[in-house]
């Protein structure tokens, strides 16, 4: 799916696998893994898709760089807590 957004450019979700596939208007694609679907959801419905990616979706599921295939899965960074 298309998306407005500056940081954005599409994101794809495949429910069964719990997969989003993000593309970034600068070119990069990842796949995030384990993302559940309120997630994408709220993604979609987000005022600001790249505020709502960032504080929500990024290093907090493990991802693939799908534009370097060479490059190894990443596990999400544990959160902080106070």
């Amino acid at each position: 799916m298309l998306l407005e957004s500056t940081l954005l450019a599409s994101a794809l979700y495949d429910p069964l696998r719990r997969q989003l596939e993000i593309a970034f208007r600068t070119g990069p694609r990842y796949l995030y893994f384990q993302v559940p679907p309120h997630c994408y959801q709220q993604l979609l419905e987000a005022d600001s898709k790249g505020a709502y990616f960032n504080h929500h979706i990024r290093n907090r599921f493990p991802f693939q760089n799908l534009s370097d295939p060479s490059q190894p899965v990443v596990l999400a960074a544990p959160l902080k807590t106070k």
